[in-house]
């Protein structure tokens, strides 16, 4: 557990300093280079490790971490002497302007904490971060159970695979193999190699990163930038922003999606910074910095995982349409030209949508087939109470989003934020229960994907989440007010305002039990099933809940690995059943495994193996075969003849497995010609395939 803490320390670090540095070169001060730099650092990354990749030279903790941040320390410190220099001189033109700049309103005003004034911004990141990390320590660290534990499920053996390739290699680009998004991967290896850790200890230390930090703080951007009068909102919106369990824990569930996770828990940084950036009232450099940050950003979402871009330019279409109109109106347009503005902006957005659906890049994408479990009435209910996928209802988070909804409504300049996460919900409502056409044009960009919408949809109904918040305290504020004769503009005495706020503290602790746990005082369909059903689930999914292991490698299997590893090494190929568990042989103990993932074969000599190795000594065509791909050994970890032609009182995976497909490999025994036994323990085996 040291190990992994250690790791989890590091993750941070190299997770935020070159950012933080980064985002100090902007311009950008305070709060904000801290607040902006997991933003910045993924997007560093994801396009070094292209560029490395293409030039020929190797990433890893020296050129893709230190390197740039000595440049950008250096350029921070650059900045820095330059301002300091400006902030002695006279300003020029001062005297013309006749005004001070604007001062963004949340760092106007301060907190008097423990005797020191702090801004109200630091204040709000440091509770969003503090929130995260405790969610951290309290949620996903207990259900490990082991530092090494990890998900078995299918997209997790690709994961890992490309982590332990990454770190193998030295070659951590997105275009290694084709196109697919790796900023996470890149984020796991670079953890892997600095604090020489297994695959799944960088890959744990990579989601506390990511979720103590990054998604507290990306967080904080968007309320900071939609509520910068609102400093309570914003506070409550950090302290809160944990609060539903769907997000990140349910999608770590499902697959698991780690690169989905890291694109998530940035995206709402992005659209804050597009909030500034269309903002008519956003002074010019500002705009400037919040137009690169906006585009490093995106950078950042499409080397993570592109529909993070979808999620949050789904959100944002009701700002673009509101951002139109008031462009329109400052430029001196009547009131029904604005309209026509913000009808122009919508077919924009329409065009560009039905252009990306005819792309062939993405067919394969939007007609990815899923099933439709629920009918839309249903769907809505889950969405309200965000169980979404499975009975996990969050009652009391349903009621104060609808509370916080209602009042975006009815606040003018806060209207389109409610119909923002509106659209993210009724995307999730198409992809669970309609299908066709209609479902791929609409959802079609996250796979059509109920998981994942679901997902996007809870990320951000924080912010509403954060307004009813805001209405419950207020209204506990305005019941003291009456109680003690205070005009409602007037200040609350100092007493009643510490009772005041203990009592708001003592409602929304109850809130949140009410939240996360079934209270045993509630009727069975009203209680909230939250973090206690997550934890449930990742202990089973980890293999230290009450049923113990529950994937295909189990303890003696992971032990039988470590011998073969230490008996052939880390060159020969390995023929390998990857559904038996020895898929992970390759993240775990770097074998060379013939398959490191779950994909069945596409290459005639690989497809003569799985269907015919067994006839090795009596078929040319599998000598060849054999020959072709170098492979000295062949690896099964369920031997038997069960019905899927492996011991039935085994450990192993079903889920896309087809025993006819794999026939060569599970029926070679200890007396089949051509295969001697190296290792043998109860229905493991090794065999060295023999030489013509």
């Amino acid at each position: 557990m040291p190990h992994l803490m250690l790791s989890c320390v590091v993750a941070i670090i190299l997770l935020m300093l070159p950012g933080a540095l980064a985002a100090r070169v902007l311009g950008c001060r305070g709060v904000g280079t801290i607040a902006l730099a997991p933003l910045i650092t993924c997007a560093v990354y994801g396009m070094l490790g292209c560029a490395y990749a293409i030039v020929g030279m190797p990433s890893g903790p020296v050129t893709l971490f230190a390197v740039p941040s000595v440049i950008f320390g250096a350029g921070a410190f650059v900045r820095s002497r330059i301002e300091r220099g400006r902030a002695g001189a006279p300003a020029v033109g001062a005297h013309v302007r006749g005004r001070a700049p604007r001062v963004h309103p949340l760092r106007e005003r301060a907190l008097t904490l423990f005797g020191h004034d702090i801004s109200w911004a630091a204040f709000a990141a440091s509770v969003a971060v503090i929130v995260g990390l405790v969610t951290c320590a309290t949620v996903f660290l207990p259900s490990l159970g082991s530092p090494d534990a990890f998900s078995q499920n299918y997209d997790n053996a690709f994961h890992m695979s490309r982590v332990r390739t990454f770190m193998d290699t030295g070659v951590y680009s997105s275009l290694a193999g084709g196109f697919y998004p790796s900023a996470w991967h890149c984020l796991a290896a670079l953890i892997g190699v600095t604090c020489q850790a297994s695959v799944p200890m960088a890959i744990s230390a990579s989601m506390v990163a990511i979720e103590g930090v990054a998604y507290p703080l990306s967080m904080f951007v968007l309320l900071a930038a939609l509520f910068p009068t609102r400093p309570r909102r914003v506070v409550l919106g950090c302290l809160a922003c944990t609060m539903i369990a769907y997000f990140p824990w349910r999608i770590m569930l499902f697959g698991p999606l780690y690169p989905n996770v890291l694109s998530f828990s940035l995206m709402t940084a992005v659209a804050g910074v597009f909030v500034v950036l269309v903002d008519t009232e956003t002074e010019r450099p500002r705009r400037i910095r919040a137009a690169i940050l906006f585009v490093i950003g995106g950078i950042s979402l499409a080397l993570a995982q592109p529909n993070g871009v979808f999620s949050a330019g789904v959100f944002l279409i009701p700002c673009c349409l509101v951002a139109a109109a008031r462009w329109a109106r400052a430029a001196g347009a009547s009131r029904g030209l604005s309209v026509l503005a913000a009808l122009g902006c919508a077919l924009l957005i329409v065009a560009i949508w039905v252009a990306l659906l005819c792309l062939p890049f993405f067919k394969p994408i939007v007609t990815y087939p899923r099933d439709t479990p629920v009918n839309w009435l249903q769907a809505l209910k889950w969405a309200f109470h965000f169980s979404f996928v499975i009975k996990r209802p969050q009652f009391m988070a349903g009621f104060i989003v609808a509370l916080g909804g209602l009042g975006l409504v009815v606040e003018r300049r806060g209207r389109w934020v409610a119909f923002g996460y509106a659209l993210t919900v009724a995307l999730y409502v198409v992809a669970i229960s309609f299908s066709g056409q209609l479902r791929e044009a609409l959802t079609g960009f996250w796979y059509n994907d109920y998981h994942r919408l679901a997902a996007a949809a809870a990320v951000f109904a924080i912010v509403p989440l954060s307004v009813g918040l805001d209405y419950v305290v207020g209204a506990i504020y305005a019941i003291a007010r009456k109680l003690v004769c205070v005009k409602k503009a007037g200040a609350l005495p100092r007493a009643a305002a510490v009772v005041c706020g203990l009592v708001a503290c003592v409602v929304l602790a109850g809130m949140y039990v009410l939240n996360s746990r079934p209270v045993r005082f509630l009727p069975e369909q009203y209680k909230s099933y939250g973090y206690d059903a997550v934890m449930y689930e990742m202990r089973d999914m980890y293999g230290c809940g009450e049923y113990g292991e529950t994937g295909p490698l189990d303890a003696p299997e992971r032990a039988f690995l470590d011998r073969v590893a230490d008996e052939v090494g880390h060159d020969a190929v390995i023929v390998n059943q990857p559904y038996d568990g020895s898929v992970f042989g390759y993240a775990l103990d770097d074998l060379n495994l013939l398959f490191k993932q779950y994909n069945p074969p596409d290459d005639p000599a690989v497809a003569e193996i799985c269907l015919h190795a067994r006839e090795l000594a009596t078929d040319p065509a599998v000598r060849v075969a054999i020959d072709e791909v170098d492979a000295a050994y062949v690896l099964q970890l369920d031997q038997g003849a069960g019905p899927q032609d492996m011991n039935e009182k085994g450990s192993f995976y079903l889920n896309g497995y087809g025993k006819e497909s794999w026939e060569g490999i599970n029926l070679i025994n200890d007396e089949t010609p051509g295969f001697t036994p190296v290792l043998a323990e109860g229905d493991m085996r090794l065999y060295r395939v023999e030489a013509e």
